[in-house]
């Protein structure tokens, strides 16, 4: 059997529109001098015809070159259950993403219908931070089913972090600000994502999210929605499924979306996933995978602001974790403009970088003494220092406002306190580690037996300063070991030290 001619290939790509007269015409003259390979070839050299169209063309396949209106150009990824081709709009000229089912899966009921779903979940969704579907449909001819995407110029967050391997904390914010208002905007039309990975997050080229994948979306009763509840009880994945378990979460909470979102936002700021990648279904759902996360704040390179929000959201606690986007976003919106003020100040910020793992904020300590004549002394001292200081003679207010909002340190007069401060200052170390923050402790005593009593507690960030009384001076040095950086000299270069 003869090959066919390159004038009969030139008239089979016009037949399929893979070519318009206008771009066939130069091709004639040369045409009548090679063969139809020789052709298709030259066409594919010239950047006319793709390496997937003239594989295509050489098997003799009519069908497949357009699903709808958009010619199909080449693959760009592949899954288990669709492929992606990149194509065009033949009406706009537009490039587009296609996504068509795998062919073993178009037999089956149930997956054409998830296949479907998908696009019928996603295709009112019009937002800058998720892709926006074009057409969803099936082409006869090829048996194909496909939903035609808007096409997004860059790469997905798993490609970024294996070259970056984690962002600045500002891009975080940007980043992490962008993905919370496109799954915010989702849940308000009563879309749940359900597969919240960084390959479904798309970086673009002109710096901005967009959430692609809503495969496994689940759907709420808002907006008109229950019409698609017959339909909640399609396959999660292994890591929802495992999630939900373990914390008895009711299917399709969006509190697990969050929790997903957070475990995405761990691996941005630390470069490390949350929790250790496997392809054991057993292990993926094991309770130890989600519980044993190394809590964002015990990463020194990673900003107490936004540790707080990432280990809030990967909380196993539903109640103690984020019950929406709204305040998640209103967090991470603090968290940046807080950031955004320490790279304006560089001063202010080598002491909150000092004062990690500390309460944020201006350093805050409280003073339990006796003399209460010297409290309003000590307080202007220390805050024309930097320090804000709250003096007491009461042991129990000042345990009872630590509890309120914790201090950086606890300075106690051994003389006003007892051994009782001892114990009143263990037990609120204590709770302070368990909330994940530091508390130093300064404890002025007036003797070497007192030093003794304290040393006896075994905890670190404490000093004793014995004699009596205890200068200004050795107050500062000593709030300047446990906290460095913290203690600012006076604007008016004054020395008070008395």
């Amino acid at each position: 059997m003869t090959s066919p001619s390159a004038h009969e290939v030139g008239k089979r790509l016009l037949d399929l529109n893979l070519l318009t007269r206008d771009q066939w015409l130069p091709y004639w003259n040369e045409a009548g001098e090679m063969s139809g390979d020789d052709l298709i070839e030259l066409l594919q050299k010239k950047g006319a015809l793709t390496a997937l169209q003239t594989d295509k063309l050489r098997r003799g396949d009519d069908t497949g070159y357009f699903l709808g209106r958009f010619k199909i150009l080449y693959k760009i990824s592949a899954g288990t259950f669709a492929r992606v081709y990149r194509g065009v709009d033949s009406a706009t000229g537009a490039t587009v993403a296609v996504k068509v089912l795998r062919g073993r899966h178009t037999q089956d009921p149930e997956s054409v219908k998830q296949f479907h779903r998908e696009a019928k979940l996603t295709e009112n969704l019009q937002h800058p931070n998720v892709v926006r579907t074009l057409e969803v449909g099936a082409d006869k001819p090829s048996a194909q089913h496909y939903i035609a995407m808007e096409f997004v110029e860059g790469g997905n967050l798993r490609e970024m972090l294996k070259i970056r391997h984690r962002f600045d904390p500002l891009t975080f914010c940007k980043f992490a600000i962008e993905m919370a208002e496109g799954l915010e905007y989702a849940l308000s039309r009563g879309v749940t994502h359900r597969d919240i990975k960084p390959t479904n997050i798309l970086l673009s080229l002109d710096g901005h999210i967009r959430w692609v994948d809503f495969g496994l979306a689940g759907v709420t009763e808002a907006r008109g929605m229950a019409s698609f509840k017959a339909d909640e009880q399609l396959q999660r994945t292994v890591d929802y499924a495992g999630l939900e378990r373990l914390c008895g979460s009711p299917k399709g909470d969006p509190r697990s979306d969050i929790f997903f979102l957070g475990s995405v936002f761990y691996h941005m700021l630390v470069g490390e996933p949350a929790m250790q990648d496997t392809r054991d279904r057993n292990e993926r759902a094991s309770k130890a995978r989600f519980v044993k996360v190394v809590p964002c704040r015990d990463r020194p390179e990673v900003p107490r602001q936004l540790a707080d929000i990432v280990d809030k959201a990967l909380t196993i606690d539903l109640e103690g974790r984020y019950q929406n986007y709204e305040s998640m976003l209103r967090d991470l919106r603090l968290a940046k403009a807080e950031l955004e003020r320490l790279e304006a100040d560089p001063e202010e910020a080598s002491v909150q970088k000092a004062l990690a793992g500390f309460p944020p904020g201006t350093p805050r300590v409280v003073i339990v003494h006796a003399k209460t004549r010297l409290h309003d002394e000590l307080k202007g001292k220390l805050e024309r220092r930097g320090i804000a200081a709250v003096c007491t003679a009461d042991l129990g207010r000042a345990v009872m406002l630590h509890e309120m909002r914790p201090f950086h340190c606890m300075i106690l007069d051994l003389a006003t306190t007892g051994r009782d401060g001892l114990k009143a200052y263990a037990k609120q170390k204590k709770r302070s580690y368990d909330r994940g923050l530091k508390l130093g402790g300064i404890f002025l005593a007036a003797e070497e037996a007192e030093r003794a009593d304290v040393d006896k507690l075994g905890l670190d960030l404490t000093l004793t300063l014995v004699g009596q009384p205890v200068t200004l001076s050795q107050l500062k040095d000593a709030l300047d070991t446990l906290m460095p950086g913290s203690v600012r000299p006076r604007k008016d270069g004054a020395d008070d030290d008395s």
